[in-house]
C-alpha cells in the first residue's frame, strides 16, 4: 500500500482525496467508493472494481461488500468457549 498524502476530515465528514490519486485511480466526479472499516483503519475502493456477477441485486451487492467486516465477526474466537460444554 503506498501512502500519497494526509487529508483532513472536515466538519461534515468529508475528505478530498489528492489529485494524482484521483488521476491515477481514474476517480472523478461520481465515482462510487465503498468504504470499509477494519482494526481501526478505513479502506476505500471503487465499487466498480469488486466481482459483480450477472443479475446480483444491489443488495447482495451491499452484502457482497460487507463479507470483510462479516467474517470478523463470524471468526469471533469467543464462540470457541461453546465447543467443551
Amino acid at each position: 500500500m503506498t501512502e500519497i498524502g494526509i487529508v483532513t476530515v472536515s466538519e461534515r465528514g468529508q475528505i478530498v482525496l489528492p489529485k494524482k490519486t484521483r488521476q491515477r485511480l481514474g476517480v472523478e466526479k461520481g465515482t462510487k467508493l465503498i468504504v470499509f472499516e477494519n482494526d481501526g483503519s478505513i479502506t476505500l475502493t471503487k465499487a466498480e472494481n469488486l466481482i459483480k456477477p450477472k443479475g446480483l441485486s444491489e443488495g447482495m451487492e451491499t452484502f457482497a461488500a460487507s463479507l470483510p467486516t462479516l467474517a470478523k465477526d463470524w471468526n469471533y474466537k469467543g464462540d470457541d468457549a461453546w465447543d467443551d460444554l
